[in-house]
């Protein structure tokens, strides 16, 4: 059976085309698909590290490394020059999180259902926290558009920074609101088949911490030198396809990290078995609030 861990023969293919010079598309394609199983094999082993180190801890390993591809590209991006590509992944994965994956959820979920049921203290929590992402990613953009003085451009660069700061302060909070203080709110519903679960997890056994430490970071390198070989082979891919650096930046690369998650999501919410998977689409979205304010003072450095 091919699975999305099959395509991993194509991360030592990408490293091979880039370092020999083959031709650009080929570079693109190789390091694209290498991406894809290198992102569900950090989503895993960030899970793993949850079960070790507890919700709180776990829910910003989750975010960080979930997000491991749109902050290397990012990143990697500012550190070449192009500003706009990176806040192009931004807003990219922003899209892919609000549209593909919940708008798949709420379709699946759906399926042969006339209503669906939500946690309304879940969906109203991660509904502010996105509303407040939002205002935080418009005002900078707002401010530099309406006044176009030089001397206001360092008044909006400290205010960029600060609402990333703002922003990070902010998920950091929610977690703690969600895992910590008033967990209850956040339950499953009582019809869940808990007790079952409960049981398999405790027979399962655990994984080596050491070697999910190891997969992680070394999963993680390995997506920082795809994304590298990727970026570097963009232009030449985007001039030779006619495909433009903003569709790669905004809908390719996202779907590289959102991929594998999004897919097994849609999956869990399929029918409507448990509305809970659907919020944890709109979760994702709650993590662009960790992962935007590095973004954000990589992008306002540059």
């Amino acid at each position: 059976m091919i699975t999305v861990h099959s395509l991993l023969v194509f991360l030592p293919l990408g490293v091979i085309a880039a370092l020999l010079n083959w031709n650009s598309v080929l570079v693109s394609v190789f390091n694209f698909l290498a991406i894809l199983p290198l992102s569900a094999i950090v989503s895993d082993a960030s899970d793993t590290l949850s079960d070790y180190f507890g919700d709180l801890v776990g829910g910003l390993i989750n975010a960080t490394f979930g997000n491991a591809v749109e902050l290397s590209t990012g990143i990697l991006a500012v550190a070449s020059g192009d500003t706009y590509f990176a806040q192009s992944v931004m807003i990219g994965s922003i899209l892919s999180d609000i549209l593909l994956i919940m708008g798949g959820c709420l379709i699946s979920a759906s399926y042969n259902k006339h209503i669906l049921y939500f946690n309304m203290a879940q969906t109203g929590s991660l509904s502010s926290l996105m509303v407040v992402t939002a205002v935080g990613l418009i005002l900078p953009s707002v401010l530099y558009a309406t006044f176009t003085s030089v001397d206001l451009e360092d008044q909006v660069l400290s205010f960029s920074r600060g609402t990333s700061t703002v922003l990070l302060v902010l998920y950091v909070g929610y977690l703690y609101f969600q895992l910590g203080t008033h967990a209850h709110l956040f339950q499953q519903e009582p019809n869940a088949p808990q007790e079952d679960e409960a049981d398999q997890g405790e027979n399962k056994e655990k994984p080596d911490l050491s070697k999910t430490v190891l997969t992680l970071v070394a999963a993680g390198t390995s997506i920082v030198i795809c994304s590298h070989f990727f970026l570097a082979s963009v232009p030449a891919t985007s001039a030779a396809t006619r495909i433009s650096k903003t569709f790669i930046a905004t809908i390719l690369i996202p779907i590289t990290s959102n991929c594998p998650e999004g897919v097994a999501v849609i999956a869990a919410s399929f029918g409507g078995g448990d509305v809970t998977s659907l919020l944890a689409s709109l979760s994702a979205v709650s993590c662009r609030s960790d992962s935007l304010p590095f973004r954000s003072w990589s992008c306002s450095g540059g």
